[in-house]
């Protein structure tokens, strides 16, 4: 039977050489395994790792041969230890990855036989693999360690409607962590202090746009705080306006100078409470005094009617509350 015809290993057929084929053959197919077998694999020049799957549950020290295996990882009876191989250039590519599928709050920490680990962090001493169903895959370059997890950023806050804790998370509650067990976090974050987000919601920096946080919040820039959730108002704060007052008006007199009364022909007024004299007199006069008006308000007199009770107002958005935590690893 003539010679089969195939660039990869798919393509060769598992019966042939059939019996009976010539034996001179023989060289015809071992050419063809080889052409085969380099047209499959045109850049293999070292071992060739197929994917695997590896329990853990306590230190563990890698070596070359565990090249595209996948931890899986229980931390149920505490944390440990997966440290990474010493490799060279010529291992460049070289690949595992680690996950964490117990539901507690242990980590398994992987560190570099030396040096440090890249990561969206930087570079950092280790690697916390602590949120469950999350891989974490380290990649040699060639002369570095490079290492990318699923999800987020390291240092985003989340809502968290649970409760408790999920693993991989600290509590925006302003306390410290330990900045060299998040080292990724410390890395992110600046600090080893976190915000303290109890109470709060978030709002983007402003970077100073016109009308914003910057009029009237005092600050603005990341990590500022500020706002109020009650205020007594001021009276500055109030609209200039008019309170309705009670005019109360009483009674009055006015007296008057009286004149020697006489008897002419002429007749004789009375009025005002005096005596006037006949027509023509001009000696009269009134003696002067107030109206008497005034403003009565349940205040008490020349007062306005007094309004309000004095108490505070809120000054909170209708609001649902949840857990504001951060990513540690």
């Amino acid at each position: 039977m003539g010679l089969e015809v195939s660039s990869y290993i798919s393509g060769l057929t598992p019966s042939w050489p059939v019996s009976g084929d010539p034996k001179n053959q023989g060289d015809d197919h071992i050419r063809l395994l080889k052409g085969v077998l380099q047209g499959t694999f045109p850049n293999a020049t070292k071992p060739i790792y197929f994917p695997a799957a590896l329990g853990l549950t306590t230190n563990q020290v890698l070596n070359t041969g565990h090249q595209n295996c996948e931890f899986l990882c229980s931390t149920a009876a505490g944390a440990y230890t997966i440290t990474l191989p010493t490799l060279t250039a010529a291992d460049a590519g070289w690949r595992t990855s680690v996950m964490k599928y117990s539901l507690d709050a242990n980590f398994v920490n992987v560190v570099p036989a030396a040096g440090v680990i890249n990561s969206q962090a930087g570079g950092t001493a280790l690697i916390r693999v602590g949120q469950v169903g999350k891989t974490a895959t380290f990649t040699w370059s060639g002369s570095a360690w490079f290492c990318t997890k699923d999800g987020g950023l390291i240092g985003e806050t989340v809502n968290f409607d649970g409760n408790g804790l999920p693993p991989g998370y600290i509590t925006l509650d302003g306390s410290a962590f330990d900045p060299t067990a998040f080292c990724e976090l410390y890395a992110m974050l600046g600090t080893n202090v976190l915000r303290d987000k109890r109470g709060r919601v978030d709002a983007g920096v402003d970077n100073g746009a016109t009308g914003r946080l910057a009029n009237g919040f005092g600050a603005s820039g990341n990590g500022a705080v500020g706002g109020l959730d009650y205020h007594y108002q001021t009276v500055n704060e109030m609209p200039a306006h008019r309170h309705v007052a009670g005019i109360y008006d009483p009674t009055h007199a006015h007296g008057v100078n009286q004149i020697p009364y006489w008897t002419t022909n002429n007749g004789v007024g009375v009025g005002g409470g005096g005596v006037f004299g006949a027509a023509g007199t001009t000696s009269i006069s009134i003696q002067a005094a107030a109206t008497g008006v005034r403003v009565n308000s349940d205040g008490g007199l020349d007062t306005t009617y007094a309004v309000g009770g004095g108490a505070f107002f809120t000054v909170v958005q209708p609001t649902i509350v949840t857990q504001k935590i951060v990513r540690a690893c």
